[in-house]
């Protein structure tokens, strides 16, 4: 028989009890060297120093720059172009509220108070009211009140003229009625504009479309530091309100400077279409532009279009009826096609409507176009109101006048 292999007590290991021992002190020992070369590699950048920040540099540059913002260019328009450097310090020191407001401040007033000069208050009006009350002051029936022939009679009840501040600072809701009609919407507060910007804007309104004539001969434009003195009241819309409901407001007979015509005496006052006609295109000018020119593609232009379509069997009456009834349809001008929504303007009123018409027709070189022109008057308008044309209807008419 074969010799068979002793009977062994112990097991073999690859590793010893003393090499695990080994082992298990090397891989701490390598943990350790690792942690401390981590940190040696952190500490060896460098740590940032926090400095406060000097200001005086900026503040330096700030007045350097501001020292020079009267170079900014009022052009004959109106309009005001200030060069981007000088833009970008009255933001810087003004905010983003008003930096270019044109208002400044005369040092050298009277009794060493300074008097502060009020914009333009009829480009502010167009810019921030007309929208609603409208360039002639007469607002929408029944949806934003005129402001024409009524705001002389709010000035002049008792505590009048302050609550016609708090209108523009702090907003209007409420029912109110003006000129037997009834309104119900929501004045939004105008807090945005500077001081003086509002106060010109009711000077504007004071004096405007014939109200000076309602005004007493005592009355006192609106100052910068009145509308300043009505801020901070935190009155809402609804508080504003319960002012207007607590006036006593007098009627315009009542008026010091309303002049009555008697029975017989009063004359038709002469259709001023030119001043008319330049007040309510503000109404048009948006689309069409100031210039006439429309914008390609969206707003046809009406420089070169007016007088061609005036000039045509029925375009007279088709102009109206555009005002009138409104347009839609795919139509083309100056080689350009359009297909867009004309709205109507009956709010405009019949006189507006003739007025705005024959300033399109006489503006942008069209007067060097027409044939035989006889301005549109109010009753040429009415006599095409009450058709109840539809927009579809109009695009009908001016296909049949052969423009396309």
């Amino acid at each position: 028989m074969a010799n068979r292999p002793e009977n062994r007590t112990e097991r073999d290991y690859l590793v010893s009890e003393k090499g695990l021992r080994q082992l298990f002190v090397l891989g701490g020992l390598g943990s350790v060297l690792i942690i401390v070369i981590i940190l040696v590699l952190l500490s060896a950048f460098p740590k940032p120093v926090y400095k406060p920040l000097d200001r005086s540099q900026l503040e330096q540059t700030v007045a350097e720059a501001a020292a020079k913002l009267e170079a900014y260019n009022v052009a004959e328009d109106g309009s005001v172009t200030v060069p981007i450097d000088r833009a970008i310090t009255l933001v810087a020191e003004r905010g983003v509220s008003a930096p270019f407001s044109l208002a400044q401040t005369t040092p050298e007033a009277p009794g060493g108070a300074a008097i502060t000069e009020l914009p333009d208050g009829e480009s502010l009006f167009v810019s921030s009211c007309a929208a609603c009350h409208q360039a002639t002051g007469q607002g929408i029936p029944g949806a934003f009140p005129p402001l024409a022939n009524n705001v002389p009679a709010l000035f002049q009840a008792e505590g009048g003229r302050d609550y016609l501040a708090n209108v523009l600072l702090y907003g209007l809701q409420g029912e109110i009625e003006v000129a037997g009609q009834s309104y119900n919407g929501v004045m939004p507060a105008w807090q945005q504009l500077a001081d003086e910007e509002i106060a010109a804007i009711l000077n504007y309104t004071l004096g405007g479309w014939d109200n000076a004539e309602l005004l007493p001969a005592n009355f006192a434009d609106y100052s910068a530091e009145d509308i300043a003195a009505k801020r901070g009241q935190d009155l809402n819309a609804q508080q504003v309100y319960e002012i207007r409901q607590a006036l006593e407001i007098p009627s315009l007979d009542e008026l010091p400077l309303a002049v009555q015509a008697a029975p017989g005496e009063a004359k038709p006052a002469a259709f001023d279409w030119q001043t008319l006609g330049a007040n309510a295109y503000a109404n048009c000018a948006a689309c069409h532009q100031g210039n006439g020119q429309g914008i390609p593609g969206a707003f046809p232009p009406l420089a070169g279009n007016l007088a061609k379509i005036y000039n045509l069997e029925g375009g007279r009456e088709y102009l109206i009826n555009v005002l009138l009834y409104g347009l839609q349809g795919q139509i083309n001008a100056s080689g350009q096609s359009y297909n867009s929504v004309m709205p109507a303007w009956p709010q405009l009123g019949e006189e507006n409507i003739a007025a705005v018409l024959n300033y399109g027709l006489t503006s942008w070189d069209n007067e060097t176009l027409l044939n035989d022109f006889s301005p549109i008057l109010p009753e040429g308008v009415a006599a095409q109101n009450g058709q109840g044309l539809s927009p579809q209807q109009v695009l009908e008419q001016r296909q049949s006048l052969g423009l396309e």
